[in-house]
């Protein structure tokens, strides 16, 4: 905009500009930005992060009925609990979140959720695989049938949903895609999908370059004593833990810490 006073385009203007026109607007995580203008000591750019959330609302309403789409990606996350709905906003853009979510709700109230675990597995394989061995599953399933229906002291009774769960992810292990969503939902720093992905990546070149040749890829895979992997997972947000992996897991040189007293140090990492 021209405008020198930051005055964000009113509703007419913008449904002028669109028009008849067939249009989709992406607008990918615009709270992160609004907060930095919000938070600077510049009066000019405090007062455009306030423009920026009326210029979201009048491009809401505009699209309205319109032959255009608004898709608006927000750091929010949907949760449905016995019939109970709850938004939990990230907390560093909980405000200027909000904001924005009141002022696209005064006009839709249409929304996805942007990843399942589900989601995660397709985009991983999709992504970093050109061919998965099927026959290789079924080989894997007969022999884990086995063991499970052997030891259902350790493994219980709901086998035959573990093994669906096993056929689905090959050549992820279930426990594996668990650790991994887990990791990339609880800790803000990582974007769900693109830190999945290099994470995943890493991994697997590290499998791939070794002399390990594994069944699965398993939850251990992501290595702390591997130093990028460890700088990833352990992000300034969750610093306080990297003195107590240091001690009990593995230092950033490398160097076991109180696993190594155990009696198999490797299965205790």
């Amino acid at each position: 905009s021209d405008d020198k006073n930051l005055i964000a385009p009113s509703v007419e203007s913008l449904r002028s500009m669109l028009a008849d026109k067939r249009v989709i607007i992406l607008v990918d995580e615009i709270a992160k930005y609004v907060k930095r203008f919000k938070m600077s000591k510049n009066r000019e750019l405090q007062k455009y992060s306030e423009s920026v959330i009326v210029f979201i609302e009048n491009l809401a309403k505009a699209v309205e009925n319109s032959a255009s789409v608004l898709i608006l990606t927000l750091p929010v996350e949907f949760r449905r609990e016995k019939g109970h709905e709850e938004m939990l906003y990230e907390e560093a853009y909980a405000d200027v979140a909000k904001s924005i979510h009141r002022a696209i709700q005064r006009v839709t109230s249409t929304y996805d959720v942007p990843l399942t675990v589900d989601d995660l597995v397709q985009v991983l394989k999709k992504r970093i695989f050109i061919e998965i061995n099927v026959r290789r599953v079924s080989q894997l399933v007969t022999e884990i049938m086995g063991i499970y229906s052997s030891h259902k002291e350790i493994f219980g009774e709901k086998v035959l949903n573990r093994i669906s769960k096993v056929v689905e992810y090959y050549p992820f292990h279930p426990a594996y895609i668990d650790l991994l969503y887990e990791l990339v939902s609880r800790i803000k720093e990582l974007q769900k999908t693109r830190d999945a992905l290099r994470i995943t990546r890493k991994v697997i070149r590290y499998i791939w370059d070794s002399e390990e040749d594994p069944s699965f890829i398993m939850p251990w895979h992501i290595d702390l004593r591997r130093r990028d992997i460890r700088r990833m997972v352990l992000t300034a947000r969750i610093g306080d833990l990297k003195n107590a992996v240091s001690r009990d897991v593995v230092s950033e040189e490398g160097r076991l810490g109180s696993v190594s007293e155990c009696e198999k140090p490797l299965l205790a990492l």
